[in-house]
């Protein structure tokens, strides 16, 4: 069974994440796209058909859809499916639907609303937090705080504790690799030198 995650936290946005393929994080390149991008507002595209797919990607991207869902909505193969979109737009189409996921729920988090809430309607099946990737953090309580909140508000918590196999000093090249911000205090407070 495929998941969608989200990983989101207040005073940290950035995370931890692989490919598929193996060929790197991807949360990361994620994260620094949405970041620097605005949401994507809908516009026509010259083609109808292309045009429905969009109307209804940005009706229906917070829902549990699949590229075989979308394909059958609109009686295309779905590597016609596929095509035709990523012709039109530069991306396929669940990369679309991923991107506008995670900038619904940045949109979310901005207005207010908490993590796993905005993971629930954003469309997300877990949600998780960056926190427990320092040294310093309690991992068992943020854990327990985790499933508090998904109880609370009706989506699971993915439980980490990012420490474990050498996951600190990895955060610490990866954030070097992509030019990541990583505050160097807790941020509960302002450091002595700032």
């Amino acid at each position: 069974m495929k998941w969608k995650a989200a990983v989101l936290t207040v005073s940290d946005r950035s995370a931890r994440g692989e490919r598929p393929d193996g060929s790197g994080p991807l949360v990361a390149e994620l994260l620094m796209i949405v970041n620097s991008a605005a949401p994507l507002a809908f516009s026509t595209s010259g083609n109808h058909t292309i045009d429905a797919l969009l109307l209804y990607l940005s009706q229906n991207f917070t829902r549990d859809i699949s590229l075989s869902d979308i394909a059958e909505h609109f009686f295309w193969s779905k590597d016609h499916c596929n095509r035709a979109f990523h012709k039109a737009t530069g991306m396929s189409v669940m990369q679309y639907v991923a991107y506008n996921r995670v900038l619904y729920a940045r949109q979310l988090l901005a207005q207010g609303m908490g993590a796993a809430e905005a993971a629930r309607e954003g469309g997300y099946d877990y949600f998780a937090t960056t926190l427990t990737v320092s040294p310093h953090k309690n991992a068992p309580l943020i854990n327990a705080i985790g499933e508090k909140l998904a109880e609370d508000h009706g989506v699971l918590w993915l439980p980490s504790d990012f420490k474990k196999r050498d996951g600190y000093r990895r955060s610490i090249e990866l954030s070097h690799e992509y030019g990541l911000y990583r505050q160097s205090w807790c941020g509960c407070g302002l450091p002595e030198n700032f």
